[in-house]
Order: C-alpha cells, then structure tokens, then sequence
C-alpha cells in the first residue's frame, strides 16, 4: 500500500478496501482472511524448474552466490505457496552442503517468515472449508504442493526444531484460550443459578447484614465490660501479672467471642469464590483480546483479517486447523502437550497476560523469536532418506548425529520424569474438588483451602516419620516391648487405627440417632436440605470435640484402647504413650469430620497383601524386588468422596 493510501485512510477515518481484481475480473468474498495478488514476477511451472534446476546444479561453498542465482528472498516468500518447489530445493541443498551449521547463513534463509507465511497460507484455505459457502481460489490447494511442503518442513523439523516446538506450543494456547470461552456461564448460589453480578450483590448484602450482627454483639461484649467498671488501667503489664485463676478464665471467654467475631468479619467463602471466578473470566477476556491483536498486527504481506470486530471464536479455530495440519505433515509429536511446564504456570493452565498486548503467537506472528519456552523439550524429526534428491554418505553422519541428539532429549525427559514423581503427592493434594465455576458450585463452599488440607496430610505423616523413633525409644523401656521392634510398631499403628475407628463410631452413631428422630425411622434421603444439615452436624461435633468438653470423647477413645490392649498395663503409666495418644484424636477428628466439618473427609486404609506404587510407599527395610506386604506400618489416606490416594500407607515388603 502507498504511503498516499495510508495517510488518506488515517486522515478520513474510512476503511481502505483492498482491490478484489485478479486476472481482470472482480472477486466479492466475505472470508475472515482476505489475500490479494501484490503482482509479484509470475512462477509458472517453467520458471519454476529452471530455479530448481539452478540450485540442484550449483556445487560452490558459498550461499549467498547460491542466492544470487534466484529472485530476492523476500520476493520468493511473498510468493508463497506457489514458490515452495524452490524452497524445497533450496533448503534440501544447503542441509546437503552444510550451509545450515553457520548462523549468518541460517538467517540468510528467512525460515521464521517462511513457516510465518505457510501457516497463514494454510489458515486461509481452512476458512474456505469451515464455512461450507463457495470462496474464490486466490490461492493453490494444500493437496497441489503437498509434496514440496512435506519435504520443506521436514528439513525445518532437523534445522529449525525450535519453530516446530513454538508452533506447538502456540496451537496449545488457542486451545486453551478456546476452551476458556466458557467459563462465563451462570454461577450457583443460594438463590440457583443467577449471574455473577447478582451473586455478588446477593452476598454482599448478606455480609452487610452479618457485620451489623457483629457490631450488635460488639456492644453488648463492650456494654458488660463497663458494668464491671473495668478500667483500662486494669490491662497494665503490672495488674495483668496479679490476676487470678478465675478472673484468667473470665478473660478467655471474652477473648474468645472477640475473636469470633473478628473471625467471621474477616472471611467470607462465597464472596472469595465469586472473586476468583471473576478472576479468571478477566484472565481469559484479556487472553482472546491480545490474540486477536496479535494476530491482526503479524498478517504477513498481502494477508488481512477483513474485520475489526469478527466472532474471536472463528479466528482462533481456523489457526489452530492450521497448526495441526502443518504439524501433521513434518510428522511433529508433541510429547510436552499436557505437561506441567518448569515456566511458574499450574499444570492444565495459561499464563496469565497483564495486558491484551502481551500475547505473542510466535510461528505465525514475529519472524524473529525462535527462543522455546523454558521447559519444554525441542524435538527433532527425521524426515526418510527416500525424499532426497541426491542421497549421499553424508547422511550417515546426520543421522548419527540425530541419534546423539534423541539420547539428550531421552535424558531430559527422565530427570522431567523423576521430577513429576518427587512431587506427585503435592501434586495428588493440589486439587481435591473443582473450582466453583460448575452446577454443584454450593458444595464448594463447605470445602476446606488447599493449605489446610496439605497441612492435615502432613501432621498424620508426622505421626510416623517424626514421632516414631521417639516413641519406639520410650517403649523400648517398658518391660512388654523391651527388645521387639516389631511389637513396637504395630502396637502404633494399632493407636491410629483404633482411634480412627472410635472416633469415626462416635460420629456415626450421633448421626445416625439424629436423622432417625428427623426422618422418623424411614431411609435417610440424599438432597441438598440434607447434605447441609450433615455439615452443620459434623461442624458442631467437630467443635465441641475441640473445646475443653472435648476431652470426654477423647477418654471414650482412651478406654476402648486399654481395653483392646489390655495385656500391656505399663501403657497406662506411659506419658509419652498417652501424649501420642491424644495427638492421634485430634488429627482422627480432622480427618473423620473434617476441619471445622468441611470437606473432604478422609478415610485411613491400612489392609494390603500386594504392593503398589499408586497406594505404598515401602519402609527403608523392604526388600524392593519383592512385591509381597509382609506388614502395614502406617495408613494411608484416601479421600471419602473423590477416592483418590492423598496418602500412601508405609508397608514392609
């Protein structure tokens, strides 16, 4: 375009319409990408051979005298698909004759722009197919230069493996930025399934209303204080270190409302979940919005996106047509697709643009940016020797080098391996139940944080990994367990799963009296009135397991272990035994109830005759070539509602 043709656009405000003539006629078209003939030489099928012809005979050492021999490199691109044959001939000869190990002659290629204007090529015949209607043929087919291309890309796949791995990585992004067109749907709530703006309102009031209740109580705590004439000298160090027990006691109970209060002021789940939806919904807005700009900006010469404001869904479902049949056809396997990736991003997630401009498609975009993301595992493809024109001992040499290449990517990719399984419980923890953004959003709300559920899996840990060898030491001093280890250890592993068993008991027994008075004897029914007020029971036996009127189940539980252990009486008199003790009612009560009654609620296993890595973890006196658990030292975990393995059981095979 003129410079006279840009500055009339900019300074009238209308929209140029490029020229639809070719061949003298005029072409009206709808397509959402738009090509037009810049009137480049013509590469009939003659001059096309008389090119090819040209770099097949040239035997010198130097390319730029190859390239001399040829019309300008920028012209030969522009010129794309119809001059493939030439690139084809052109690339295979220099990967014959070594051009591609210097770095000046590997730019002097232009490959970034060549794959750049394939993709763009190849986009613009899928439109053709995606709308079902009759599209004018600017362009050849993809099935009349299949050949030339397959053998284009396959030297691309050896040379320029990085421009394969973008394009994966980019076809990855438009997936994913597919899919998150929608996660703008309805959010459930109390009142069913509203929008997000109404939800949000919905529970703003209901929080207004909550912090009026607080303040309310706030005064009566405050109003009490001041009947008691308590000055606010009364809180100096020197009178704090004078009180007594019962006016100790007094304190506690008002330091307890006070924080309850500030406590339930503080949070609010419905409100953090509402946020992080809408959290995500603008990650994902601002996602489309930079690929539809990154796009427009990077149409390579005599390419446009013929519409300012087009359906965002079309573009990115045509480009990622277009990077698969691409990739389809170097043979390209995309081993790093559904891997976590070593950049900061969560696994099955997109880094998050902080700007719409910020989004960069890389392949079909800038002709510059060939470096690979961090994290991910360049993969070269050898393309058959049969497609050479000219095979000679020289390949030997390339595929022993390629071969040395696969031997660095395969140990890569076992140290990619041992990394993901070092990490696989954090990675089992990370997600227990879906994000709020589903039907079923309510039962989010009753779940517990990430943190709080990982902090849980590692205090019943810590009762085996940290507290065993102390404990095993302190009974090694009484006289039933003196000299047995094995004695020891299952005398504690009998500790955690008769205190899950009492505690589990305990709760079901209450549970079940309750929804006996409630249903009046009939079969419990499973709905949502149901399944809250299960909560709001578990929460209250949960809370009042923890308070000081806690201690009486925890001697329920004590009793029903003396009991079972009956035939050693030193236990009783054991304070570090009966510390363990009480330390494995608290974390039971977690796990049976949940904390403070939210889900999940998680359930020991500790039954196994054969090992498996997906459930065991062997002690470091196994025998690891044998498969048969001799003893359960420890449980696992495994949560009640998912069933998924949060904890592996130590065994000893």
């Amino acid at each position: 375009m003129s410079e006279e043709k840009k500055g009339t656009r900019k300074a009238a405000g209308w929209k140029f319409e490029f020229p639809q003539v070719r061949n003298g006629l005029k072409v009206k078209t709808r397509l959402l990408i738009r090509h037009w003939d810049p009137g480049n030489p013509a590469f009939d099928p003659p001059t096309l051979r008389e090119y090819v012809n040209k770099i097949n005979e040239y035997r010198g050492d130097d390319l730029e005298a190859l390239l001399s021999l040829l019309p300008a490199i920028g012209v030969l691109v522009d010129s794309i698909p119809w001059t493939l044959p030439i690139f084809e001939a052109l690339y295979l000869h220099c990967e014959e004759r070594q051009f591609f190990d210097a770095k000046q002659r590997t730019a002097a290629l232009q490959a970034p722009d060549v794959f750049s204007r394939i993709v763009w090529w190849v986009a613009y015949l899928e439109q053709s197919e995606k709308d079902g209607k009759s599209c004018p043929k600017t362009l050849p087919s993809l099935e009349s230069h299949e050949r030339p291309l397959a053998a284009l890309l396959g030297v691309i796949a050896r040379r320029y493996p990085a421009i394969l791995t973008r394009a994966a990585s980019d076809k990855r992004q438009l997936e994913l930025s597919l899919e998150s067109l929608g996660c703008h749907g309805l959010v459930n709530s109390s009142k069913g399934l509203i929008r997000i703006e109404d939800a949000s309102k919905h529970e703003m009031s209901r929080k207004e209303d909550k912090l009026k209740s607080n303040i309310n109580e706030l005064k009566e705590i405050t109003e009490k204080s001041n009947e008691n004439k308590a000055s606010p000298s009364s809180a100096s160090h020197q009178r704090q270190m004078q009180l007594k027990l019962s006016e100790i006691s007094v304190r506690l109970q008002h330091n307890e409302g006070v924080e309850k209060l500030l406590a339930e002021a503080t949070s609010n789940n419905h409100l953090t979940s509402l946020l992080r939806i809408a959290r995500k919904r603008v990650a994902s807005d601002r996602l489309l919005v930079g690929l539809f700009n990154a796009f427009k900006r990077a149409a390579p010469t005599n390419f446009q996106i013929d519409s300012t404001d087009p359906v965002i869904a079309e573009i990115i479902v045509i480009f990622n047509a277009a990077y698969e049949k691409l990739l389809h056809i170097a043979s390209y396997q995309d081993y790093d697709s559904g891997c976590s990736n070593e950049s900061g991003s969560e696994p099955g997630t997109t880094a998050t643009p902080n700007s719409s401009d910020s989004i960069q498609i890389s392949t079909a975009i800038s002709s510059t940016s060939l470096a690979s993301e961090s994290g991910e595992m360049r993969r070269v493809h050898e393309y058959p020797i049969r497609n050479y024109h000219n095979p000679n001992p020289d390949d030997t040499l390339r595929l022993r080098l390629h071969i040395d290449h696969l031997k660095n990517e395969l140990t890569n990719a076992k140290a990619q391996v041992e990394h993901l399984m070092k990490n696989s419980v954090e990675r089992h923890s990370e997600r227990l139940w879906p994000e709020p953004d589903y039907p079923e959003a309510t039962s989010y709300y009753n779940c517990s944080s990430q943190e709080d559920v990982r902090a849980l899996i590692q205090r019943f840990s810590d009762l085996f990994d940290k507290d065993k060898g102390d404990l095993m030491a302190t009974l090694n001093c009484l006289p039933e367990f003196r000299g047995s280890e094995e004695l020891q250890m299952k005398t504690i592993l009998s500790v955690a799963v008769l205190t899950y068993r009492s505690v589990l008991e305990s709760v079901l027994m209450r549970l079940n009296k309750i929804f006996d008075v409630i249903e009046e004897g009939e079969e419990k029914k499973e709905n949502e009135e149901a399944n809250m007020l299960e909560v709001a029971l578990y929460r209250h036996m949960y809370r009042r397991a923890k308070s000081q009127h806690g201690m009486s189940n925890a001697k329920e539980v004590t009793t029903q272990i003396w009991h079972t252990l009956y035939d050693f009486p030193s236990l009783k008199t054991c304070t570090r035994f009966n510390r363990f003790v009480l330390e494995c009612v608290d974390v039971c009560w977690d796990l049976v109830a949940g904390i403070d009654g939210r889900y999940p609620r998680m359930r020991i296993e500790y039954e196994a005759t054969l090992f498996d890595s997906e459930k065991h973890t062997r002690f470091e006196a196994s025998d690891p070539s044998r498969t048969q658990i001799r003893s359960v030292l420890w449980p696992g975990l495994r949560d009640q509602n998912t069933n998924r393995v949060l904890l592996k059981a130590v065994v000893l095979t």
